[in-house]
């Protein structure tokens, strides 16, 4: 996965996501463009005006903050909803007040424990089986369930499981939408 930046377009390579509007390759303008986030320490997130939420790996977070401080387009920081729904599928066994901290972020982000409860059990058996392959201890996120989903590491029941590839796709993207 990577990308190239030219003038007002981001021409994206080998994009993973199988849902993307840029998979396997593609082009986005800088018109398309809402928001981005190149924050140190994270993956470099691009987020279009049509709600898709598009990643790039962490190498080009310099390359995304120039192109989009030329082309206008601000940096927003957005809560890690996903990092907070996906945090019990972690190879890390968290205490009661990390566990209280989480459930308060995801409160202000519009989610109450019924929905809460309803997103990990749609994705709590791929995420089990996605992380018995990664190891992570530190944190899983919105592009670990989309990688997941598009049947990286995971047995084929599970995607299926999840329904329609397409609705999916963009139910994560307007629960990674919904912030505070």
């Amino acid at each position: 996965m990577g990308a190239v930046f030219d003038g007002d377009r981001i021409r994206f390579t080998d994009y993973k996501i199988v849902c993307a509007s840029v998979h396997p390759s593609g082009e986005l303008s800088a018109s398309r463009i809402r928001d981005a986030d190149w924050s140190p320490g994270t993956m470099p997130e691009i987020r279009t005006h049509e709600g898709e939420t598009l990643f790039l790996p962490v190498a080009q977070a310099d390359r995304l903050r120039d192109f989009c401080q030329v082309n206008g387009i601000p940096q927003v920081r957005r809560p890690p909803v996903w990092q907070d729904l996906l945090e019990p599928y972690v190879d890390t066994d968290h205490n009661e007040e990390h566990r209280s901290r989480v459930a308060e972020r995801l409160v202000r982000a519009g989610l109450d424990s019924a929905e809460v409860e309803r997103i990990r059990a749609r994705v709590g058996g791929m995420m089990v089986a996605f992380n018995a392959k990664v190891m992570d201890w530190a944190g899983l996120y919105h592009h670990d369930v989309l990688l997941a989903a598009s049947g990286a590491l995971v047995p084929a029941a599970h995607v299926t499981a999840l329904g329609d590839p397409v609705e999916f796709y963009w139910w994560t993207m307007r629960i990674a939408d919904r912030t505070p």
